[in-house]
Order: structure tokens, then sequence, then C-alpha cells
């Protein structure tokens, strides 16, 4: 059985180094053992087939987190992956690998932290206006 394993991250460019270094050699090492790999970004630029820049169209250098998520539940419902890796919080991976999470990430957890259930509220509905990530 050929495993397909799928590793997400936000965006395709080692140059930036840290998580996107590191999904890299994470994704030549399993490469090396023979499971194919496939990167899954929202952006980037590539000619490898193995790499899917699913955001390519959208403005800018990044996409919210929600526009990205969409597009990832559609290129996985066209793909079948065996492991789905991601170092962004998605609740469809099966291994989330936090590396300083998301924009989208850190508001949940920072609103998380209050103690009066009002204002913990309060900071989640209003906490997505921001759109600068």
């Amino acid at each position: 059985m050929n495993k397909n394993i799928a590793i997400i991250i936000e965006r395709a460019n080692i140059v930036l180094g840290g998580a996107e270094r590191s999904v890299f050699e994470l994704t030549t090492a399993l490469s090396g053992l023979g499971l194919e790999t496939h990167i899954l970004a929202a952006k980037g630029q590539t000619e490898a087939k193995n790499i899917h820049i699913l955001c390519g169209d959208r403005p800018g250098k990044r996409v919210c987190y929600f526009t990205f998520a969409k597009a990832l539940r559609k290129h996985l419902s066209e793909n079948q992956y065996s492991l789905i890796h991601s170092v962004l919080p998605f609740d469809f991976a099966d291994v989330y690998q936090p590396r300083g999470g998301t924009y989208a990430e850190s508001i949940l957890r920072n609103a998380a932290s209050y103690q009066n259930k009002l204002l913990e509220s309060y900071k989640r509905l209003t906490a997505f206006t921001n759109f600068r990530r």
C-alpha cells in the first residue's frame, strides 16, 4: 500500500526559514523513506508536482485562515491522503504540529484566557474584525 502524506503550511517558500524550512526538510526525509509527500500551501510559487498552491490567485502575501481552510477542504475532497500533517490548527488534520500557530489561533487562545465568559465571548466576536492577520 502506497502511503500518501499531505503536509499543510501557510506559505511554500523555503527562504522564509523556520516552519517553511522544516516542512521542506520533513518532506525530503519522508520521500527518502519511499513515502509520497505533498505540500499543501495557501501561497507560494513552484513548478514542483508535489507542491500544491491552493490560493495562488488571491492578492497579497497571505490569505485569510478561513479562505485557506475552504480551499484545503475542497482539495482534500478531491484527493486522498493516508495522513494529513499540519503546522496550522485545522480540525481535519491527523497531526497538528504547532509552530507559533496562526493569528486566528492566537485570538482564540487570548480569548480563552479570560475568566469572565462575557468578556471571552466579546473578544471572540470582535477579534475577527481585524483583517491584518
